[in-house]
């Protein structure tokens, strides 16, 4: 794998690692923020349904205390009480029928006298029937309150609300109201705000250990019961009746065994639980939409980190790869090569250096190709020797005079060359050239190839760093040794 290749590779991972990063880092963040919101409006909506139905609740408590308060139901029921006189009594049915047909909603009225005993009822509740008796009122400090829930044969809620009815400070009576919860199936049935899924469920305890839901759902194909109620016994609205945390994640099951996301409330003075909830697949839709459009991003931008990591590999890299050809090149005995520079960074300062040493070592190889020049075709015997005793490099002018070739004189001690009356001369001489002294004008006797001997006369000088010798050599012509 060449250079550009792998800066090429290079650029192209550090810009998916940095995306993969980055988008990684996005997508959690914007993951945590959506979720945040949705639970937050599903809590805001909570509130609102909490709020609406307590003013729908103080609608209801406002309509017996208005009864109650009728100055002539009071007087009546005091002069019933006070003498059992039947008009008295006539009159209370009459005042009752009037509330009943004026108040929308009431189902039945019954008026209960000092003594607790009922003393009459109109209308009919369609559900358990009114008591004979209640219990007396006289610590009751507002001048209504709730009672309880029942139910009518049909399954519908009722609620129940009963009065104290006071004439001059002193209670004559208690009112007993029966009513069916208008607007509570409507504020039910209101899922703006909660997408294709979502509603909103107001719940009650069913006094057998389950819970009930007071309205019609969203959902009736999933109700185990006829009608417009539906019994659960699911965790979630348990926990709305217990008075748990607000917000509950998508571990709970709803009626129809779906996953949900849920704010709750537990209302205290009727005892009911609120629930606004949505599933968790509509919930986290916004998730899987948002990892769907960073996933077709993410392959748009690794497109073009691909592509533009390409390109600028290929640009940073070119300069590096004509330095690469060109010291191939040199390696191959071009020493003119020489490359292009661009531009002023760090490459270009390396390109402009790379030329001057490709510059320098074409003129080194010119001097040593004029000293190789010089050394082979000098007339005089050159050569490179060390104070070990052995030749390095010989000029062909040792095989011109000796006939010995040069791998012949390199393989052996070069005294084995000089006449035996000359060998100790030599050594001595050798000897001082290890200590760094020069030699001038040293004459001495080489054996030939064929016997005869040649009188040289050497010039040699040392360099004691290495040990080697560098030495001219001529011979005497006229003096041949015996």
């Amino acid at each position: 794998m060449d250079m550009r290749t792998k800066l090429v590779f290079t650029l192209v991972g550090v810009a998916l690692a940095s995306m993969l990063a980055i988008g990684t880092f996005s997508y959690w963040s914007a993951r945590d923020l959506i979720l945040e919101l949705r639970l937050a409006q599903l809590d805001g909506l909570a509130q609102t349904r909490q709020a609406a139905i307590e003013e729908l609740f103080d609608g209801w408590r406002d309509r017996a205390r208005l009864i109650a308060s009728r100055t002539q139901l009071r007087a009546s029921l005091d002069r019933y009480n006070r003498t059992g006189d039947p008009e008295a009594r006539d009159t209370i049915e009459r005042i009752l029928t009037d509330a009943q047909e004026s108040v929308t909603a009431v189902r039945s009225l019954g008026v209960f006298g000092d003594d607790d005993r009922l003393v009459v009822q109109i209308g009919a509740t369609g559900g358990p029937p009114m008591p004979d008796s209640l219990p007396h009122l006289s610590g009751l400090q507002s001048t209504s309150m709730y009672r309880s829930n029942t139910w009518s044969r049909n399954g519908e809620v009722l609620l129940t609300f009963s009065a104290a009815m006071r004439l001059d400070d002193e209670i004559v009576g208690t009112l007993h109201m029966v009513l069916s919860p208008e607007g509570l199936a409507a504020l039910a049935a209101d899922h703006q705000g909660l997408g294709d899924t979502g509603e909103t469920l107001i719940t009650t305890d069913d006094g057998s250990g389950g819970t009930r839901i007071l309205h019609p759902v969203r959902h009736p194909e999933a109700q185990s019961m006829d009608g417009p109620l539906a019994t659960a016994g699911d965790e979630l609205l348990a926990v709305a009746l217990s008075g748990g945390p607000r917000v509950q994640t998508g571990s709970y099951l709803d009626y129809r065994g779906e996953p949900v996301w849920a704010a709750t409330r537990y209302l205290e003075e009727p005892g009911w639980g609120l629930v606004v909830k949505v599933d968790e697949a509509e919930h986290v839709a916004p998730i899987r939409e948002l990892r769907q459009d960073m996933t077709q991003l993410g392959i748009t931008l690794a497109a073009f980190a691909i592509l533009l990591g390409t390109v600028l590999g290929l640009q940073f890299a070119r300069p590096i790869h004509d330095l690469a050809r060109a010291a191939e090149r040199i390696s191959g005995g071009d020493l003119s090569t020489r490359v292009q520079i661009r531009g002023q960074d760090e490459v270009a300062a390396l390109s402009r250096t790379f030329n001057q040493m490709t510059a320098g070592l074409e003129r080194r190889v010119e001097e040593l190709r004029e000293f190789q020049t010089f050394f082979d075709r000098s007339l005089d015997l050159l050569c490179i020797a060390s104070t070990d005793g052995y030749f390095k490099r010989v000029n062909p002018a040792f095989e011109r005079v000796l006939g010995w070739s040069p791998r012949e004189l390199l393989e052996k001690p070069f005294v084995e060359f000089v006449h035996p009356e000359d060998v100790e001369t030599t050594v001595a001489e050798v000897a001082q050239l290890a200590e760094g002294r020069p030699t001038v004008s040293f004459e001495n006797r080489y054996r030939r190839a064929d016997g005869s001997y040649a009188r040289l006369l050497w010039n040699t000088y040392p360099d004691p760093h290495s040990g080697l010798l560098y030495a001219i050599a001529r011979a005497i012509p006229d003096a041949e040794g015996d």
